[in-house]
């Protein structure tokens, strides 16, 4: 039996689901935070060496829709493939950039952005336009070459303010490729 249920409705189900899963991750990480350390997972999947590529890739992927960040996943993959550290940069920004359309794209789709349209026109209005021109790439520059500031944050906003994609993206690349590569090089000296 197939049940269509309106957009809406689907769209509210997916997000409390998708809010459920992030949450039971965070009550597994907080009560298991070994799971956290690069070390230790390296030794779990030391198991699996055939695999390291498809498990981390996938790793990599799953790290999107948990709002997981991208550091300690870099620093495993440099504790994986410390002969490939550029690849994995790589494969990281990669990662990054997906995270980013797709918080920038679910933006687009939740009701947030109509809610602040309709809430604050004028103050949405004024963001908008400061944003959607081509200087709005060194605001996400900035944003996203301060190593605290939380990127998917920023593409969920950059989503509802609607600033064009391209300049988050170009911004997410500039500001993102050195710091992973700083992290790369010296991470090693953490691990």
């Amino acid at each position: 039996m197939t049940i269509f249920l309106p957009k809406e409705r689907a769209f509210r189900f997916l997000t409390r689901l998708w809010s459920l899963v992030i949450l039971l991750t965070i009550v597994f990480l907080v009560l298991n935070p070994r799971f956290l350390s690069p070390e230790y997972l390296k030794s779990l999947l030391s198991d699996y060496e055939n695999f390291l590529w498809p498990i981390y890739i996938f790793i990599l992927i799953a790290r999107v829709p948990l709002v997981f960040p991208p550091t300690p996943v870099l620093f495993l993959g440099i504790l994986l493939f410390p002969a490939f550290k550029i690849l994995v940069v790589f494969l990281v920004l990669f990662s990054t950039l997906l995270s980013a359309a797709f918080f920038y794209f679910f933006a687009g789709h939740s009701d947030l952005s109509e809610y602040f349209h309709r809430k604050y026109p004028k103050q949405t209005a004024k963001i908008e336009n400061t944003l959607s021109k081509p200087r709005a790439v060194w605001f996400v520059i900035l944003w996203s070459t301060i190593p605290i500031a939380p990127g998917d944050l920023l593409c969920y906003i950059a989503g509802v303010v609607r600033i064009p994609f391209r300049y988050l993206i170009i911004g997410m690349i500039v500001g993102q490729l050195p710091l992973l590569l700083a992290y790369a090089y010296l991470g090693q000296l953490f691990f």
